[in-house]
């Protein structure tokens, strides 16, 4: 069907279908004893038709346990409003990957010609993996609740591990690619995943005013396990072990600013004034490949993997009218400078970039010359930058109409609102680069950014 055609005109003739089901069980139990002791169990077993029959369906249970202690009598009521430890164990099942890769495919080969015929050719696409079968996440969690005042002050804390195993992944250091062999994915990747999340609330009333307060602050990190590895030529470039988006780069020790920078330090091919120097980690004399060391550029797939990640909203409410305010933002995160210019609709450079990087004219410069080739345009760790952000994410005041009005017009409630989202940065650490919105994190600012939105409305009840 998608095979195209053997007229030449028609060979690109392509298309696209699929179909997909799956077969789910739920199950519940939880049980609670004076209050004070509660259990909880749940699973789930799943069947997904990408995988072979005998590895389709998996198995996913899920436990936790609480002790309220603040319902114990040796717990003093008039300090504690709630006292809660908390764990809980589970796992869960992925299988968002590439479907059927049990089963071996082919497709139409560049071919040949035969007596002056074009003649299409068949070869293997794939190897099959007859093995293949969910990828497991399993996360342990330990948690912590607290209240005071009648729970008007709330704290929470959960400390977190996450252990992702069966990954989808190609062998590459048992079977080297000198072989030939085109191998299929194998569940044999491993990753770790840690950290703790914050949270924090106060509602108070002053006089006629109803005041909330709560904030929140997540960490995490995560590291690659296994997933067999290439040897490297030097140990500080084994990936094993460090986070994911993690790449080979430059130790960027300076820029070459004069003949006598390009005497003085060991040099790589390709040297010039006006490029970065890079640093000989292995001390051999030169610098090449095995001068790149592992370093964690938070980005992988096309997604931003942030350390720290914060937030505070705050809400009040006075007779008919409310408020809410939000604000958010991040840390931990990298960004990628991009000091490359291309011609054409594509090619937007920075502003930055072109006003202080290297030049006969600005030999003293920031940034290295503009777009180096070779070896000197390699990605080194110059480029990268913590990204360290805090948005006005939105705001909303609303008014409801009182009762007595309703009545009248025979409506349950009615209430009119303005409100805004992605109002304004509050800080932001990038900003003299002028790459726009750091949630959003593009080398030289050519993605679409957040919209800022202003809306009014009104809530109909009847």
């Amino acid at each position: 069907l998608f095979a195209g055609s053997t007229d030449r005109a028609n060979f690109n003739n392509d298309g696209r279908a699929s179909e997909s089901a799956r077969q789910n069980y739920f199950g519940r139990a939880s049980y609670e004893y004076k209050g004070k002791y509660l259990f909880g169990f749940s699973a789930r077993y799943d069947g997904s038709p990408i995988f072979p029959k005998e590895t389709r369906f998996g198995f996913f249970p899920q436990a936790s346990v609480a002790w309220v202690a603040s319902n114990e009598d040796f717990i003093p009521s008039h300090i504690f409003s709630n006292l809660k430890i908390r764990a809980s164990w589970g796992q869960l099942g992925n299988d968002r990957v590439n479907p059927f890769q049990y089963i071996g495919a082919f497709g139409y080969a560049a071919g040949t010609v035969i007596n002056g015929v074009d003649a299409r050719g068949i070869a293997a696409t794939s190897v099959p993996n007859p093995n293949i079968t969910w990828e497991v996440s399993e996360t342990s969690d330990l948690g912590l609740e607290l209240g005071f005042l009648q729970n008007r002050l709330t704290f929470e804390a959960d400390i977190f591990r996450t252990r992702t195993k069966n990954i989808l992944a190609r062998r590459q250091a048992s079977i080297p690619g000198y072989t030939g062999l085109v191998l299929p994915d194998e569940n044999i990747g491993k990753m770790d995943s840690y950290g703790f999340d914050l949270q924090a609330g106060y509602r108070q009333t002053v006089g006629a005013v109803n005041v909330r307060v709560n904030g929140n602050v997540s960490y995490s990190r995560n590291k690659i396990v296994y997933f067999d590895e290439t040897p490297q030529a030097e140990p500080y470039q084994k990936l094993e072990g460090n986070p994911i988006g993690t790449e080979l780069v430059y130790k960027a020790i300076g820029i070459y600013r004069s003949q006598d920078d390009l005497n003085k330090n060991v040099n790589y091919a390709g040297a010039m004034v006006g490029g970065l120097i890079f640093a000989d980690l292995n001390g051999d004399g030169k610098v090449d490949g095995n001068d790149r060391y592992s370093f964690s550029t938070t980005m992988a797939n096309g997604m931003v993997y942030p350390r720290v990640q914060y937030g505070l909203s705050v809400g009040a409410d006075y007779e008919n009218f409310d408020l809410s305010v939000l604000v958010q933002g991040q840390s931990g995160a990298k960004w990628r400078l991009n000091n490359g210019f291309n011609s054409g609709a594509a090619g937007n450079g920075l502003k930055y970039v072109a006003n202080n990087s290297f030049s006969l004219a600005n030999p003293s410069a920031e940034l290295p010359m503009i777009g180096p080739i070779g070896l000197g345009g390699s990605n080194s760790d110059f480029y990268y930058h913590d990204a360290f952000w805090l948005r006005f994410k939105s705001v909303q005041l609303g008014y409801t109409l009182p009762g007595k009005i309703l009545q009248r017009v025979k409506m349950s409630a009615l209430r009119v609102y303005v409100s805004g989202d992605n109002l304004f940065m509050l800080y932001n650490n990038l900003e003299k680069y002028g790459a726009g919105d750091p949630e959003f994190l593009a080398g030289n600012g050519g993605v679409y950014p957040n919209m800022r939105t202003l809306s009014a409305g009104i809530n109909l009840t009847f």
